[in-house]
């Protein structure tokens, strides 16, 4: 008997401690929501709860707020960026290797146009070349006759304009080659070509292709299209009603959406001054402030950004200071700390604009420079 009792004594003793332990774990579970105490209006906790939840005091402060106007547009190249590879003179497509995305410098040898009519230009060169020797120095002769008045003026006319007629017409064909890029000086009787080659106007990166191989590549055809991305800027679209708000010199903020958290900075450069379209927007060129970023954008990028206009003292406060409940924003002041214990005030707010993780109390004159305000954590302690 004695034994069974003990037993019993003892399995009850280890029921009754487990149910401690059990109530003690779900004591210590519960939320700061639960821990702290609210009475006349006051929040309070203990300096244990403030340590652990990393709670941070703080005031507001003045500084020079800036006030930004929201646009967006594109990533592009200036005019002299871009450049397009195209013929003078019709002719076929030789060789050509070239793709997009390939690298490519400033006078790189880029097609190969093929016709029997370069042949052409040059031997009407080579001829009116080998006339010009002649008739300059038949009209040499004449002009001489004529002012010794030995020659009628007739004939020293008609080898005048013989003369002029041919220098014209071998100085118009020499201008043909040098577009065909054949060099004049190099043409003669024995080095002639059929062929002609194009060059890259500009360093850059091939970005189109409309050439192929064995097709007729016409003047007004284009071969290639090359972008040059070593200058990149933006292209921003401003609304009628902003855009006198915008000057030169004004920081660009902006952000490419496959890119969201990285920031980008730039300048406006040039204001556009045309209103366009039925949107009403005007055109706003910005330059980068860091032009070793130009290597992270490509032209065509949809980005959006924000200008900064114009920047007025503000009293502010982190954003992690301001709780919003139900589109009504409060802050908790601290009223007292007395035995290690905080009290604070809720107390509501209007806020203005935010930037940087700072948010413009509008109605800051209601609060002292010198009040504590929970900076840090009132998220957690704020409820409707």
């Amino acid at each position: 008997m004695a034994t069974t009792y003990i037993k019993h004594l003892v399995l009850n003793s280890t029921i009754a401690l487990l149910m401690v332990g059990l109530v003690s774990c779900s004591s210590s579970t519960d939320s700061l929501e639960q821990e702290i105490e609210e009475s006349n209006g006051l929040i309070s906790l203990s300096q244990s709860q403030f340590e652990s939840s990393n709670m941070k005091l703080g005031t507001t402060k003045e500084i020079d707020f800036p006030t930004y106007i929201q646009s967006n547009g594109t990533i592009d190249v200036p005019p002299e960026g871009k450049a397009t590879v195209s013929t003078f003179y019709a002719g076929y497509v030789k060789n050509i290797s070239l793709l997009p995305g390939d690298k490519v410098r400033k006078g790189q040898a880029v097609l190969t146009l093929e016709n029997p009519e370069y042949l052409e230009i040059q031997q009407d060169y080579l001829e009116a070349k080998s006339k010009l020797a002649y008739l300059k120095s038949d009209y040499e002769r004449q002009k001489t006759l004529n002012e010794e008045k030995i020659a009628s003026n007739k004939n020293f006319m008609k080898s005048e304009a013989d003369y002029k007629v041919t220098l014209i017409t071998y100085e118009t064909l020499g201008k043909k080659l040098q577009m065909m890029n054949i060099n004049p000086k190099k043409v003669s009787e024995t080095n002639l070509t059929s062929s002609i080659t194009l060059y890259a106007p500009i360093g850059g990166f091939i970005t189109k292709v409309d050439a192929r191989k064995g097709t007729l590549l016409t003047p007004a055809a284009e071969a290639f299209e090359i972008i040059n991305t070593g200058h990149i800027h933006l292209e921003l679209r401003v609304f009628e009603k902003d855009v006198q708000k915008i000057k030169e010199g004004q920081l660009i903020k902006f952000k490419i959406p496959s890119s969201v958290d990285d920031t980008y900075e730039a300048e406006v450069h040039l204001v556009g001054k045309k209103v366009a379209g039925e949107s009403r927007i005007v055109e706003v060129h910005g330059h980068l402030k860091n032009e070793n970023e130009s290597n992270s954008f490509l032209p065509g990028m949809y980005m959006e950004a924000q200008i900064e206009v114009e920047s007025r003292k503000s009293q502010v406060l982190p954003e992690t200071a301001v709780v919003n409940v139900g589109n009504t924003f409060y802050i908790l002041v601290l009223t007292s700390k007395e035995g290690g214990n905080y009290k604070f005030e809720k107390r509501q707010v209007e806020i203005g604009k935010t930037a940087n993780g700072l948010v413009e109390i509008i109605n800051a004159s209601k609060l002292s420079n010198t009040d504590q305000i929970l900076v840090k954590g009132a998220f957690n302690l704020i409820t409707e």
